[in-house]
């Protein structure tokens, strides 16, 4: 790097002149540099010194990349068999390098269409619970993150229906849900038959009414 020198008493001086990161040894010929947990560029300046005085100094420059970032977007609630596509594309490296994409299924009994690409499609069981998915994407210099990623499962909505119809044609029978009231005697009134009774009193005063005319 820095030539033969006249000796083998040469002296090393190691220091970071900017940037956050810290050395294993500031002597020596060899060191290890422990960058920092953000991004940043760390400048590095060697002195050699060998036995006669003669002094070589260079910088080292070394570029530091924070994580990567997840970003998916899909939904967060399925019905039991129901298919969604889970979509990672929007993920960044610091770098602006590639990106390698690996999906799992933790928990939930979910199938996956693929786990190494940036988009997927995630298929429901069939009963009700909580998916739980994992996304870990790699830089090209090898940093990593990963993030869990939950579908809440839902069983299929029932369609409601009224027990009884709120009003029935001449020809229509109804039931009631309570088969008897107590009436003013103290006996038992159905109310089924109150209904029908009721019905055919209708019928026939509509036909008194005809005949009149």
């Amino acid at each position: 790097m820095f030539g033969t020198f006249s000796d083998s008493t040469a002296h090393y001086v190691w220091s970071v002149t900017s940037g956050n990161a810290t050395l294993s040894s500031t002597s020596g010929t060899a060191v290890t540099v422990t960058a920092p947990n953000t991004a940043d560029t760390i400048n590095l300046l060697l002195s050699v010194t060998d036995g006669s005085g003669n002094t070589a100094s260079k910088n080292h420059i070394i570029h530091v990349y924070g994580l990567p970032t997840i970003s998916i977007n899909g939904a967060t609630t399925l019905t039991i068999g129901a298919s969604t596509t889970l979509n990672a594309s929007g993920s960044t490296a610091q770098d602006g390098g590639y990106l390698t994409y690996s999906w799992s299924v933790l928990n939930g009994g979910a199938t996956l269409s693929s786990t190494s690409a940036a988009t997927t499609t995630v298929t429901a069981p069939f009963f009700a619970g909580t998916i739980t998915l994992r996304l870990t994407i790699t830089d090209d210099v090898g940093n990593t993150t990963a993030q869990n990623y939950s579908i809440v499962v839902i069983g299929a909505t029932a369609s409601s229906s009224s027990s009884s119809p709120a009003s029935i044609a001449s020809s229509s029978s109804v039931s009631s849900s309570a088969a008897t009231s107590s009436g003013s005697g103290g006996g038992a009134i159905n109310l089924s038959l109150l209904a029908c009774l009721s019905a055919l009193f209708a019928v026939r005063r509509y036909a008194a009414r005809s005949v009149t005319r």
